[in-house]
Formats: C-alpha cells, structure tokens, sequence
C-alpha cells in the first residue's frame, strides 16, 4: 500500500489513472500514472516522477511556458505580481529583507527595488540565475542554500511552487528557518477543491493533473503542512485569478480558453463572481500569511 508523500498516513487510494498533461495543454504522457488521495491529511499526490534534476534545466521551461525567453516570461508574470502585491500591500516590503522561493524570472523581486532594504532570490533553474543577479539581488538555488548563509529574512513570499516541490513540509521548514523572529510568509497555491473541478471534474482533472504539480492542496492538507513545518500562527483564505467567462467558456469547450473571452460581465460582476468563490472556498488559488 502507498504512503502519503505528505503526512506518511497509509490511507491512501487511487481516485485517478490515466496519461498525465505534460508542459502547456495539449501535451500529455503516453504513460498513465496514479493520483492519490490520502484520507487522513486531505492532500491528492503524484509518486515523484519527475528526474531529479528538472527544475535545474531549462527543460520545465520549455514544455511549461514553451520558451526560455525572458522577456516572453515578464509579459506573462508582470500583471500576476501587481495583484500580489496590490493584495499584500507596498508597506508589507518597504526597507525589509526579501525572499521570494522559486522566483524564475524575478519579475516580483524587480517591482519591490527601491522598496524593499534587500531582495533575495530562491530559484533551482540555472538559466535565470544571470539575469537575476543584475538587479543586485542575493540569489540561492534552494532554501537549504539560504539557510546555511546565515542571513535572516523579514519577509518571505512562495506563489505556485510549494505544489512542484517533492516535500513540502521540508520546503515549508526551510522558509521558517529563514525568517526573522516576528517575519512574515506570503505563500499562494492552486486549491484542489476550485469551482471548474467541482462542476466538470472529468475534463478538468485531465487538464489539471500535470506531471510537474506532485501535490494538489486544499485548506486541511494546507494547514496539516504548514503546522507540521512548525507555523504555529497562520490564516489560509482564498483568492481566484479568473473571470467568469473562464467558467463559462470551461462548462461550453470542456478545455482552457483564457480570460476576458465576453464583454457581457462587467469588472463590478467579476468582482462580485470572485468574491463569492472567495468566501466559499471554491477559488483558483489558496493563499497563506503566516508569521514565524
């Protein structure tokens, strides 16, 4: 019997089998692969598939993003990192001590120079490492490397990597570990539990489930990781990237079709969709403020 690769529980079952989506839609394995669902801690999970090395090479980059141009990646990250940090607040950042985990390109750390006192960049991938190191940010392929430089943090943010890494309560200790007495963690995954998956869950699921995303989180397993990481004070709400004419386009193509496909709804009626998906749990994305 399999073991829960988050908890260590041994009830767990298998709630899907098939080829996985492997890098932008449309690419899929030919292999079919098991997703697991523990009962004890709530988390769905992938066995470790993925080459040990994958996220050092610019291999995810290319089947994910289908570039490694990063001007290609600014444009696609740029207005992500303004709802960031419009939801978190410039003054959260301002003469304070950065750590973005898993940050790519940079593109968030770059919004905060001349806000924040330092930034410091956690990224495996090789191939960004130059780029971010013009902007005279610290920059570490792993939070074990930052860690073991001694430097502390006041501020650390992780937005949609926690669910790539192949143990998050390590990953989860590594960013506690760093932080200042009092500092603050920022983190946003994708909630298993969203509003597509709970309407048409067969066509989602194949959209979803991807080799390169190990844990698929929702509130409980959530918390179960970041207490086991020793976050003692913390809050897990919700926040959701999308309008409602991504659902609607969802539920008519049974595919991904992007934003803004109908000029029926107004800003006023998307916010209010995203709201109500906020406040029942069933947004695009958890998100976490935690203190150390």
């Amino acid at each position: 019997m399999i073991e829960c690769a988050l908890c260590h529980a041994k009830e767990c079952e298998s709630i899907y089998f098939n080829p996985l989506r492997r890098g932008s839609f449309g690419k899929v394995t030919q292999q079919k692969y098991h997703v697991w669902f523990c009962q004890n801690c709530g988390v769905h999970f992938l066995e470790d598939i993925l080459p040990g090395d994958y996220y050092n090479s610019p291999q995810y980059r290319e089947e994910y993003n289908d570039t490694l141009d990063v001007s290609k990646f600014y444009q696609e990250y740029d207005a992500n990192d303004t709802q960031k940090i419009a939801k978190i607040g410039l003054h959260a950042f301002r003469d304070k001590s950065v750590a973005d985990f898993g940050t790519a390109g940079g593109t968030f750390l770059q919004a905060l120079h001349g806000v924040a006192k330092m930034t410091i960049a956690i990224e495996p991938s090789k191939h960004f490492h130059q780029t971010l190191q013009k902007t005279n940010t610290h920059v570490f392929s792993y939070g074990k490397d930052l860690c073991q430089s001694g430097i502390k943090i006041d501020v650390a943010t992780s937005f949609d990597v926690i669910e790539h890494v192949s143990d998050p309560v390590t990953y989860l200790r590594e960013i506690y570990d760093a932080l200042e007495s009092g500092a603050k963690l920022y983190l946003k995954t994708p909630n298993h539990e969203d509003i597509i998956h709970a309407m048409i869950p067969e066509a989602y699921d194949a959209f979803n489930y991807r080799t390169a995303h190990l844990f698929y989180f929702n509130k409980t397993s959530l918390h179960y990781a970041l207490q086991k990481a020793g976050f003692q004070e913390f809050s897990i709400s919700y926040v959701h990237d999308y309008d409602i004419s991504n659902l609607l386009f969802w539920l008519k193509e049974q595919r991904p079709t992007g934003l803004a496909k109908s000029d029926i709804f107004d800003a006023a009626f998307n916010d209010m969709y995203r709201n109500y998906l906020q406040s029942k749990g069933l947004a695009s994305h958890l998100w976490v403020e935690a203190i150390r």
